[in-house]
């Protein structure tokens, strides 16, 4: 460890040639060891110790996405390059897209269809026959109650 910022280093690569040579000669040497170490962290992983409750109960392997991803990205960056942020983008751009139309189309009033409110009416009907049948039968009538004084019923002629 040098113990100076990158700053200071930049600007002697900058001004030395031979200096700039040398740090390229050592990042190029230590570079291959680097990659193989990153390699083997994203691919083959590292043994991870598992506590449980404050005692170890066993170990796992621990592979790095991250480091697979940036392997990829300097292996073909036309093909693994920035695209991955734009591409997640564009995903969730999408995504909320659909949400938004189903979340829309759950709330927009559905109107039914001639159809449907003639099926809902005599169903509604119907159960509302049985009803004043039941009626009628518990009070000992056989039909529906005759109409309230005063009011005409169905089939009734005003006198």
């Amino acid at each position: 460890m040098a113990r100076i910022s990158t700053t200071t280093v930049d600007r002697w690569r900058n001004k030395d040639a031979r200096f700039a040579a040398l740090c390229d000669a050592a990042i190029d040497k230590a570079g291959g060891h680097i990659e193989t170490l990153a390699w083997e962290r994203a691919v083959t992983g590292i043994e991870e110790t598992v506590i449980h409750y404050g005692k170890v109960v066993g170990t796992r392997i621990k592979r790095s996405d991250s480091i697979f991803r940036m392997l990829l990205m300097a292996s073909n960056r036309k093909k693994y390059g920035r695209m991955g942020a734009v591409r997640r983008k564009e995903i969730e751009r999408e995504v909320r897209r659909r949400i938004e139309e189903e979340v829309r189309a759950e709330l927009r009033p559905r109107v039914a269809s001639n159809e449907e409110v003639e099926q809902a009416l005599a169903k509604r009907l119907a159960a509302f026959s049985t009803r004043v049948r039941a009626k009628a039968a518990e009070e000992g009538r056989d039909g529906p109650p005759p109409p309230d004084e005063g009011q005409a019923g169905p089939g009734a002629s005003p006198e």
